[in-house]
């Protein structure tokens, strides 16, 4: 759970206590590893896949109708914006990288 916590810049106490709330839903499930006593793997469960199945269908048709009320002009610059966040995400991931 330490290489998730710092991948996602959370602590270990709330990254525990997340999993924890993921647990008790029946979204992921820890399972040890066999080689190394102290790390506990964290893996989705069959419900977890169908939820994040179900949540990723739902997010891409609210975005695909609030895109499609938007104008031309909001379009284009809704598509720069893109462009600059992506370049920032490049950025800073090989900043973490190195």
């Amino acid at each position: 759970m330490s290489v998730i916590a710092k991948a996602l810049s959370l602590s270990k106490p709330y990254m525990t206590a997340l999993v924890d709330k993921l647990l008790s839903e029946g979204l992921v499930s820890r399972i040890p590893d066999p080689q190394d006593r102290r790390v506990i793997n964290i893996t989705l469960t069959d419900h977890g896949r169908e939820f994040l199945k179900e949540h990723k269908a739902f997010q891409e048709t609210a975005i695909a109708e609030k895109i499609a009320e938007l104008s031309g002009q909001e379009l284009e610059r809704l598509a720069g914006l893109a462009r600059e966040l992506k370049q920032l995400i490049i950025k800073l991931d090989s900043e973490v990288k190195q």
